[in-house]
């Protein structure tokens, strides 16, 4: 270790040990923060999204002021559903919110962004307790998680391809303003 006071250098060595109270070897520890990592990459990247939807969403708002006519009325109040659907609704006040969560027995809820955010966050705060390697079952539901994300992201990226596509050629076509495409660039971690 060097070490810089005043212009003055001081080196020494030191020797990091493990936590004796921890019940995991190195390896363990490594295979914990991997997913950590992982899921904190996943837990950005929604709320990057979720950011996305929001910022599009009032593009659309926007598109939709002065005098449109019923049909690009119709078509923008179409197209924001389905950013609502891929986006999802967070609670006032926070990143963490109504991502629809499911209830005793119900189905599970389709993926949204805001919902991955809570989830990813989940996943999260449960491996941060303790130094232990991760169970299969955290791995799983972990991977699962992801490839829920990632399924997202494409379907983000294709309704920004597509059906974005489709509707500026409605707005040109009305002289109202076109939206800007913003897809998620492909991350894999």
């Amino acid at each position: 270790m060097v070490l810089t006071v005043d212009g003055k250098t001081y080196k020494s060595s030191i020797e990091v040990k493990n936590d004796p109270r921890s019940p995991t070897n190195p390896s363990g520890l490594h295979a914990q923060n991997e997913l950590q990592l992982k899921v904190y990459e996943g837990d950005k990247l929604a709320w990057e999204g979720y950011e996305k939807v929001n910022a599009m969403r009032a593009a659309v708002k926007q598109a939709g002021t002065g005098t449109p006519t019923d049909e690009v009325k119709k078509a923008l109040a179409d197209f924001d559903t389905k950013l609502v659907a891929i986006g999802g609704a967070a609670a006032a006040g926070g990143r963490r919110g109504a991502g629809g969560f499911r209830g005793p027995g119900g189905p599970s809820p389709a993926p949204t962004f805001v919902r991955l955010v809570g989830v990813m966050t989940g996943h999260i705060n449960a491996l941060d307790p303790g130094d232990m390697a991760p169970s299969e079952s955290q791995r799983k539901v972990c991977s699962a998680s992801c490839e829920e994300l990632k399924a997202l992201v494409k379907k983000w990226n294709d309704l920004n391809a597509k059906d974005l596509a489709a509707l500026n050629a409605l707005l040109e076509k009305n002289k109202v303003a076109t939206i800007s495409a913003s897809p998620i660039a492909s991350r894999d971690r």
